[in-house]
Order: C-alpha cells, then sequence, then structure tokens
C-alpha cells in the first residue's frame, strides 16, 4: 500500500487517522509540526501527504509550497484537512493540493479520498 506522511499536530485526530489508514494497510509517518514536516520530506518520498494549515513552526501551506519545490515531489497527491475558510490567507492556491477533508471529517471519506488519489 502507500506510504503516507501526514502533518497534523492534534494528537486525538492524528491517532484516530493514523489507526484508520494502518488498518487499511497503509504505512503513516506522523509529523506534528510543519518543521517536522520538511525534515521528512528533504529525507523521504511519500506517496500521499496530508496536512493540516493551522500548524506549529511551518504552516501547512508553507509544506504544501515546499513540496512543489522540490522536482521529484512535484507529482506526489497531497490533502489539506482543516477547518478554515478558501478564502483564509494561509489558504494554499488549490494548485497546491487534490484533496480537501474539512474538519470535523468523516472517516469513509477519508477512505475515499485516499482511495481516489493513491492507486498503488
Amino acid at each position: 500500500m502507500a506510504n503516507i506522511l501526514m502533518v497534523e499536530d492534534n494528537t486525538f485526530i492524528g491517532r484516530v487517522i493514523q489507526m484508520v489508514l494502518e488498518d487499511i494497510g497503509h504505512k503513516v509517518e506522523w509529523c506534528k509540526s510543519g518543521t517536522e514536516a520538511f525534515d521528512v520530506l528533504d529525507s523521504k518520498q511519500p506517496d500521499l501527504v496530508m496536512t493540516d494549515l493551522g500548524l506549529p513552526g511551518k504552516s501547512g501551506k508553507e509544506v504544501l509550497e515546499k513540496m512543489r519545490s522540490v522536482q521529484r515531489l512535484i507529482d506526489v497527491p497531497a490533502i489539506i484537512m482543516t477547518g478554515s475558510f478558501p478564502d483564509d490567507k494561509d489558504y494554499p492556491e488549490r494548485k497546491f493540493y487534490q484533496g480537501i477533508l474539512e474538519k470535523p471529517f468523516d472517516l469513509e471519506d477519508l477512505k475515499n479520498i485516499i482511495k481516489k488519489l493513491v492507486l498503488i
């Protein structure tokens, strides 16, 4: 299955997502800050990146911008997980992500969007 980088600072949400994705066979690398995600993106090749927007250190928007600036990560699909609105200044440009999960989201929606974006 897929190697998924999840960037989520909320411990409860992160644990639930990790459990659900691992139960369906994916490997999840969980970062709790944007800064930590920068380090992982420098050294690993995820099949999918899921990021919250409001993070300590670097924002989710900055994580996506970094991804898209690295040649080997340009085509890696990304999902944003957020409770903010599209007109928020911290919202990334649409070209940076392929899916969105608005918090709170249904776990079936999570599974479906992963299935749609990861063809492994």
